[in-house]
């Protein structure tokens, strides 16, 4: 009975130490592949170049927003209030819109470009 019991335990403190190693694989596993926002990465580019390419995004985006308040018959509040808004925009909802926009313009070209028939002739 008591071979038994200490049988029992040891295959107990086996089971929970490969359960234990495995886990650790997966936590260490999990860690490397991090999305480069959690470690706080930027992309390849120095951090000069990816935020002067974020403030030229800020810039486009800045433009259109000021020429569509002037067309629509704003008034330099409106402009004003319409900059302040585009400007309050932080920079990783600017990467984030700016990686939007690049690819809604892949998608749109591929589909402008794409002279497939689609519909099979009768």
């Amino acid at each position: 009975m008591a071979t038994d019991k200490k049988r029992n335990f040891s295959d107990w403190v086996t089971v929970g130490s490969i359960c234990l190693f495995v886990i650790g694989i997966v936590i260490s596993v999990g860690a490397s592949k991090r999305p480069q926002e959690e470690e706080g990465l930027r992309p390849p580019l120095s951090d000069t170049n990816y935020l002067c390419s974020l403030q030229s995004y800020r810039r486009h985006i800045l433009d259109d927003v000021i020429e569509e308040v002037q067309e629509h018959g704003g008034d330099r509040f409106e402009e004003e209030a319409a900059r302040k808004r585009i400007l309050s925009i932080p920079y990783s909802s600017l990467e984030a819109n700016r990686q939007a926009d690049l690819a809604f313009t892949r998608r749109t070209y591929q589909e402008a470009n794409d002279h497939r028939d689609l519909c099979p002739s009768p």
